[in-house]
């Protein structure tokens, strides 16, 4: 059983979901909590433009590890539920943009980098 749980936790998807996950309830959070901009200000800097890039990254890193490509869902999947809980229902669309742009940035990377 331990060596079941040891050969998950080394595979890049497990990896990858535990940086989503950490991304969305650990980094995010501590810049929202950052007072130097109003909130309305912070929160639309992180879900225009913070999240995207992330998204293009994780895209990026799909591709250029040769995973598949059905894991481009973890960070939408983690984000739309983290935020129905905290914000309401609009988080559905900013996850439905991060799939799209994580969909974009695994299409456009080559494999040759």
């Amino acid at each position: 059983m331990k060596n079941k749980v040891m050969n998950i936790m080394k595979k890049p998807a497990f990896k990858l979901l535990i940086l989503s996950i950490a991304w969305i309830i650990i980094i995010i959070p501590t810049l929202s909590s950052l007072r130097l901009l109003d909130k309305a200000v912070r929160v639309s800097w992180i879900f225009t433009i913070i999240n995207p890039i992330f998204a293009a990254l994780i895209g990026r890193y799909i591709k250029l590890r040769k995973l598949n490509f059905y894991i481009t869902f973890i960070f939408p999947v983690v984000f739309i539920i983290e935020v129905i809980i905290r914000y309401g229902n609009y988080g559905f669309l900013f996850g439905i943009m991060y799939l799209l742009i994580s969909w974009l940035s695994y299409i456009l990377t080559s494999n040759n980098n």
